[in-house]
């Protein structure tokens, strides 16, 4: 059945929208800005703290500020799910450094994830099932086929070893650091390493994917964006 112009151009606006609440989703996971900040301060309390009264109070002060943060969202009825993830994660870092007994202890937990986020995307491009591919088609969905489409496919393969590479390199320098047992530059590196990283990550990804759509594809996602917009 034929559709008519009006339902033909009504259709790149419900897929526009679906894919910015997709993005919203995503963006409130992430913590937007103000997550940004607020994913590193515990961190540099937490050093700030060691290096003038000891571990055991820089143990505490991080996870203090760490309540204060939850409850600020709350008090404002902001998204709290990125804080609370954050707080869990800032709870494995006391544990660690605690059983550890040493300010170094703290960073452990995340030099792992990064290696093991990493092996995760190598295993995700050995088994042809790239994991970039399915964060891209929650964010937009002009991706959804990128498993059926050939330069779709290669894009997100390349993209996923763009990502592993970036938790690689994290885990090495990171790791490096805490073997030579220098608490303080690990932080330093490791907010210098977080989220300029992502941004630079995400945009290539997403700038690879969209070279890959067919070329009336993107003129067609742009008019509509533009007729949203306007």
């Amino acid at each position: 059945m034929m559709r008519g112009p009006a339902e033909q151009s009504a259709e790149p606006d419900a897929e526009l929208i679906a894919a910015e609440g997709r993005s919203k989703l995503l963006a409130e996971a992430i913590g937007g800005p103000r997550g940004l900040i607020d994913s590193g301060l515990p961190t540099i309390i937490f050093v700030i703290v060691n290096a003038t009264s000891g571990l055991t109070p820089a143990i505490y002060a991080a996870l203090g500020f760490g309540v204060l943060l939850v409850a600020g969202r709350l008090l404002r009825r902001e998204p709290i799910r990125q804080a609370i993830s954050g707080f869990f994660a800032l709870g494995v870092a006391a544990l660690f450094a605690s059983r550890t007994h040493s300010a170094k202890g703290f960073f452990l937990p995340g030099i792992i994830y990064q290696g093991v986020l990493a092996l995760a995307a190598v295993a995700s491009i050995i088994v042809r099932r790239p994991c970039i591919g399915f964060v891209m088609a929650a964010l937009d969905v002009r991706f959804l086929r990128w498993r059926r489409d050939p330069a779709l496919f290669r894009a997100m393969t390349l993209s996923t070893l763009i990502w592993g590479a970036v938790f690689l390199l994290r885990a090495v320098v990171q790791g490096l650091l805490y073997w030579a047992n220098h608490p303080g530059w690990l932080a330093v590196v490791k907010i210098a390493m977080g989220w300029p990283l992502f941004a630079g990550a995400l945009a290539l990804s997403y700038l690879l994917a969209r070279r890959a759509l067919p070329a009336e594809q993107q003129e067609s996602a742009v008019a509509a964006r533009e007729q949203v917009d306007g």
